[in-house]
This record gives C-alpha cells, sequence and structure tokens, in this order.
C-alpha cells in the first residue's frame, strides 16, 4: 500500500533530496559548532529556509515529471545558496 504523498510525487526526487538533506544537516551541524555566538548558526538558517522555499517551488512546479534540471537544482544548489547567505550577511553587518 502506497501513502498518498508517495502518489503525489515523482520518487526520482528521493535521491536528490536525500542527498541536499545530508548536506544541510552537515553544514547545520558544524555551524553549530562554531563559536561565533550563534552568527554562523543563524546564518545556516537563514540558508536552510530558503532552500526549503527552493524545494518547495520546484517541487510544486512538476511534482509527476521532475526534469534533470530540476533535480540537479534540489541536489546541489544549498552550497550556492549558503555562500550568498553568508556574503549577504557580510554586506548588511
Amino acid at each position: 500500500m502506497t501513502s498518498r504523498w508517495q502518489a503525489t510525487i515523482d520518487p526520482r526526487f528521493n535521491g536528490a533530496l536525500c542527498t541536499a538533506l545530508v548536506q544541510v544537516c552537515a553544514v547545520l551541524l558544524l555551524s553549530a559548532l562554531l563559536l561565533d555566538g550563534g552568527l554562523g548558526f543563524r546564518q545556516s538558517l537563514v540558508a536552510a529556509l530558503s532552500y526549503l522555499v527552493v524545494v518547495l517551488v520546484v517541487v510544486a512546479r512538476r511534482p509527476l515529471a521532475p526534469t534533470r534540471h530540476d533535480l540537479a537544482v534540489l541536489r546541489w544548489s544549498f552550497i550556492p545558496i549558503c555562500i550568498g547567505v553568508v556574503l549577504l550577511f557580510a554586506m548588511c553587518s
């Protein structure tokens, strides 16, 4: 018996989202260990939430037929988002 969630989203998303989940967890864990008063962790949380918005947009656009580009964006866009958030925080402070 399949759940409703599995029936409404293509299984090809699983690999891309698992790779991204490992990246997000690693960055959050390592940034939580920094002794900078929580600034790095806060930046990582902003990046993770931004990435979550990207995931929701991509999955909402084509839940049953993702393109190779969609899967690549889901798999590899977290690190560039992290870099962008860190640069944005640096420019604003």
